[in-house]
């Protein structure tokens, strides 16, 4: 289940811990795939807040997902070959319970279920 949120402050996903070793993560994806991916919180939160939203026009999101550490390190790995889409199509099949919040500005669920997409970028 997707989720929309207005502030970053309202982002608060109740962790389990288990063998899995589940944490959250954030950062933004857009029409070319995971743009950043780190552990949160993060001291940069309101930074991502910004940088999605002035993206726009890329789709861009801010998201918060609970993974294991199996999957984060797929995506780590998707992501240090350049595979961004590839990470993103990850992380959205991977998600804990399918939950992922999304911030950034305009309708943040519909750009979630557009990207990634290269052809959305109008100046692409």
């Amino acid at each position: 289940m997707v989720k929309s949120v207005d502030f970053i402050k309202q982002w608060a996903l109740p962790i389990k811990e288990s063998a899995n070793h589940i944490k959250e993560y954030c950062g933004i994806a857009d029409c070319y795939g995971i743009e950043s991916f780190t552990e949160y919180p993060t001291k940069n939160a309101a930074v991502l807040e910004i940088r999605a939203a002035t993206n726009r026009h890329r789709h861009a999101v801010v998201y918060v997902v609970r993974l294991n550490d199996v999957n984060a390190e797929y995506i780590r790995g998707y992501i240090a070959d350049d595979k961004f889409a590839r990470a993103l199509d990850k992380l959205k099949d991977c998600a804990i319970n399918g939950e992922i919040l999304l911030s950034g500005g305009g309708n943040t669920k519909k750009s979630w279920d557009m990207i990634p997409n290269p052809q959305l970028d109008p100046h692409g």
